[in-house]
Order: structure tokens, then sequence, then C-alpha cells
């Protein structure tokens, strides 16, 4: 199906549903995902549902934004470039977790330059001014392909199109374009398009409901404190832990943490992020003439298979692949989990966990036992701890 041309709605049970429930790219003053105070996940309407069925260069930028599966999709496409599904249908990936792929012995860490504000904002419109003024009067004269700072971009770019490929970038860093006002500057707008001059280009980000995405924030802010073997978190009383302190003593202390605010240090947590990182990051592209997709995180098919089978459509040994894994499972540290975490760190202390189990157990291994004993054992759930 051309791209422009919209599929009608297909919810997560395979209903239809029409355009006009969801305006979440139609520039009114709809919010994303709320239709009269209830979330609506059919948010497929105004992103493109496919890629043109024509082979040519895609140039396709997954954005996030972060909590969104990104780092499930990263994952599976480092895998399938790695057992070179992806090179066999004629795609190549760079992303956070493949920084040292090289495309002909040449590393595409050269295509960061395209989030790359000093060199997009001002060294690149230089260049394209100095071009014009030239190619007006010595017009017989060439003139440099690219400046120095976005050259090796350009020559991969133009290397990977003359070679027929396709390009998947994945980073959530784009994401965070609009509040670096990136996309609202017209001279980085245009060196952004002059750089992948010749591609087909599509920016793709992934919808999640917005108390679920600040569940999952909230969820690793507090398994942020757990990184590494020696953080306090991880460690017993004796061996100098400490508790959770992040863990929210209300739903209402939950809430103004999680508060809209723009302007914040800790900004990775609050509610107002993830629009900003969605529906600016969408709508600033759409707005600047690129093409949108739209993955649904609660689509009961797999993010990466939504990308890989649904909406690129050319890319048959990746798809097959994926059909074929066995789907990464989920974390099982949920919110919860640090609760009873805390639990357990408050049993040491008071030594009802002796000192000779905390020898030959972990402070994480004791919480998996007091999760299962109290829910399969007793039947209880968090709900019921005072």
């Amino acid at each position: 199906e051309p791209v422009g041309t919209p599929s009608p709605i297909v919810t997560t049970d395979g209903a239809s549903t029409s355009e006009q429930n969801n305006d979440a790219f139609a520039g009114n003053d709809k919010d994303i995902g709320n239709d009269n105070g209830k979330d609506n996940d059919n948010v497929s309407d105004k992103s493109d549902q496919h890629l043109p069925s024509a082979k040519m260069s895609q140039f396709i930028l997954h954005i996030g934004p972060p909590k969104t599966a990104t780092t499930t999709i990263q994952a599976d496409l480092h895998d399938l470039q790695k057992e070179n599904h992806l090179l066999e249908d004629g795609y190549v990936y760079y992303g956070a977790t493949e920084t040292k792929y090289k495309y002909k012995d040449h590393a595409l860490t050269c295509l960061d330059v395209l989030k790359s504000g000093p060199c997009l904002k001002r060294t690149y419109p230089a260049f394209l001014n100095n071009k014009r003024t030239h190619v007006s009067t010595n017009r017989d004269i060439p003139y440099p392909l690219a400046p120095e700072c976005a050259l090796p971009a350009k020559m991969m770019l133009d290397q990977l199109r003359d070679d027929g490929k396709s390009v998947i970038l994945s980073d959530e860093e784009y994401a965070h374009l609009i509040p670096t006002d990136l996309l609202q500057t017209p001279a980085f707008l245009e060196s952004f398009r002059d750089v992948l001059q010749g591609w087909n280009i599509t920016m793709v980000a992934t919808y999640r409901r917005t108390a679920d995405w600040m569940l999952s924030s909230l969820k690793q802010n507090h398994a942020s404190h757990m990184m590494g073997g020696n953080v306090p978190h991880n460690k017993w009383p004796v061996d100098g832990g400490a508790a959770f302190f992040g863990t929210m003593p209300s739903f209402r202390a939950w809430m103004r943490h999680s508060r809209a605010r723009w302007n914040s240090k800790n900004g990775g947590f609050i509610a107002a992020k993830l629009f900003r990182d969605f529906i600016g990051a969408t709508q600033g592209h759409r707005n600047n003439g690129f093409r949108i997709h739209v993955l649904n995180f609660h689509d009961k098919h797999h993010v990466t298979k939504q990308l890989l089978c649904d909406f690129i459509q050319d890319a048959p040994m990746s798809c097959q692949r994926l059909q074929e894994k066995t789907e990464r499972s989920e974390n099982s540290r949920n919110l919860p989990y640090f609760l009873y975490n805390n639990i357990v760190f408050a049993a040491a202390e008071r030594n009802i966990i002796d000192a000779a189990t905390q020898v030959t157990n972990t402070r994480g291994n004791m919480t998996n036992v007091l999760v299962t004993y109290h829910r399969d054992t007793l039947g209880k759930s968090i709900l019921d701890l005072p």
C-alpha cells in the first residue's frame, strides 16, 4: 500500500475503527491516547502503514521514546544483523547496541553527526550558503560533497544507497530534538535533509499509555539503585546496605513525583517527558515533512514484528527469524519487588534473617523467596501488606 494512504485502524482484538476518533497527529488540541479520560490505543490513523512497495533505499529512524521497548527492538535488530538476516534483506542497522558494526570495513559511528547541533546547525548551513554562492559564480568548478564534520556520514550514506541498501537507525536521543529546539531550526533541518539526500526517510515512534509509562519509569528509577554488585541496595545491613529510599510512601507522593514538569533534572521519570518526546517529536518531524509511522506497545503483535513484518514488507528473512524466536521475557523486578526487598532488608536489620542466612543467600534471592511465599503459599498480594 502506498505511503500516505492510511489503512483502517486495527485494534489489538482485530476490530477496525474509523479515523475520526484518533486525532493524535491531526494538529488539533486533543491529547494522544485520551478520549474523554480513557486511554485510546488506536494511534496508527495518521501514521503511514507500510513502506512503499517499490524497492528503494529507505532510511528508517526509530526514536523510541524511552520506556517503549526500545532496548528490545535494538537487541532484536542486533541479533538479526549478527546472524546476517538483515543484510540478506538489504538492510543495515546502526544504534545503541550496534556501535561497533562496520560496513565494508568502515564504522557507522559517523552517522552520529545526524543528531549533532554544532555540525548541522552551524557548520553545515554555512557550507550550504557558500555552495549556493559557488554554484552561481563557479558552476564549472566542483564543490566539496559536504563539510568536513559531516563528510564521513555523507560518503557512507551515499555508498549504502549506491549498493541498494536501506538503513535502520535506532536511537532515543532523536526523541530529544524537541527540547533542544533542533526541529524548530530551519538551518538544522536543511542540513539534515541534505545529508540524507536521495533517501526515503521515515521516523518511527512507539506509543505507550501514559499511566503505564509512568509506572515503568518509576520502576527504572528504583532499579537504577541496584545496578552493579557493590551498590548499597544489593547489600545486607552488616555489609553497609541500604533500603530503597525511592519507593513512594503513598499514591499522592507518586503523583507528585510524576507530575508534569517540563524542566527538571529528574526529567527521565516525569509524565510530561513522555508527551514531549512522543507528541513533540512525532508532530515536529511531521510538521517538517517527514513520513511518520507509529508502533503500538500494547498490541498483541510484538513491537519488533510490527516494525519488520508489518511496516517493513521487504525483509522476509528477518521477519521469518522473528517468528521463529522466543520472545524476550519481561523484567521480573516490578514495583512490588522493591517493597518486598525493603521488608527483607528490615528483617535482616532485626535479625529475623540471621547472619548465617545472609552469608549463604543474596538479598535479591531472599526477596524472590518472600515474593513467592507471599503470593503462592499465602495467596496474598502487595495490597495485603500494612
